[in-house]
């Protein structure tokens, strides 16, 4: 299998939940890495990082969440942390995976913490990038009101138009990043704006300190856009349980704002 050419190796494929059919990306093979993706992205927008993981033997497993990419936004649903919590782990379940590498950046990273918190054995490691641990959460509504009307544009443009505007704004990213955050944009439900919401299923700190396996948590700079707050970061400098790096240069996207060295450290939390 040839992991320099991220473009083929992310495969689309289905999985059927109790209550919806979920679309799961994967690649690789041995133990599972379940990746999760955040607020507005889908599964497809791992492809920078899968290979990282893949090529370290896991087989990567990168679901759509509900109203992301083409898993569905239902009747009744909400769109709360702990409903994306349970999608999770139902997804984890309908694969029969039982342990695994929880990997998750930003909207996925709240739910990779719960996961870790609340289903210990589910998680062998946790990997954290970049979660929305702000010192004060800020009012869901007035952030998705902006969120909104900025996603309802970029589903507009062409997907030339918006692919320029993307790598405008973020050059480090690849070619296949780029694509995928455009498709994203245009898949997702803008539904998810109008069911009952929620950032976290309860304090955070809390659940960070009831993770009993490794965790790592990568964020980017504060000036550049990290949603990890000095103080948060702080905290988590002095929590015991929990390995915090920040990454300079980087923004809230780490993974694809600053790849070699996002690789590096993931690499180096692996190894130990």
């Amino acid at each position: 299998m040839n992991d320099d050419a991220p473009a083929s190796l992310l495969i689309p494929t289905f999985v059927e939940m109790s209550d919806r059919r979920a679309r799961v990306w994967r690649v690789g093979e041995g133990p599972p890495a379940v990746l999760l993706h955040g607020f507005g992205d889908a599964g497809s927008c791992w492809v920078g990082a899968a290979p990282l993981f893949s090529r370290r033997g896991y087989r990567v497993v990168a679901p759509d969440a509900r109203g992301h990419g083409r898993t569905p936004l239902l009747a009744n649903d909400e769109f709360t942390a702990g409903a994306r919590f349970r999608d999770a782990c139902a997804v984890m379940e309908a694969l029969g995976i039982g342990r695994a590498l929880i990997v998750g950046h930003s909207m996925g990273a709240i739910t990779a913490m719960y996961v870790a918190a609340r289903h210990r054995s589910h998680a062998g490691a946790v990997v954290l990038i970049d979660p929305p641990l702000g010192d004060d959460e800020p009012s869901i509504e007035r952030d998705n009101l902006s969120f909104e009307l900025w996603v309802e544009e970029v589903a507009a443009m062409s997907a030339e138009a918006a692919a320029v505007g993307c790598r405008r704004a973020n050059p480090e990213w690849t070619a296949e990043e780029v694509d995928a955050w455009v498709v994203s944009k245009q898949e997702m439900d803008r539904g998810v704006f109008r069911r009952p919401q929620s950032r976290y299923d309860g304090p955070w700190r809390a659940a960070m300190e009831a993770i009993s396996c490794p965790a790592l948590v990568v964020a980017g700079q504060t000036e550049f856009g990290s949603l990890v707050g000095e103080g948060a970061g702080r905290w988590l400098d002095d929590a015991p349980n929990v390995e915090f790096v920040r990454i300079e240069g980087a923004g809230h996207s780490v993974h694809r704002d600053a790849r070699d060295r996002f690789a590096s450290v993931v690499a180096a939390f692996l190894d130990r």
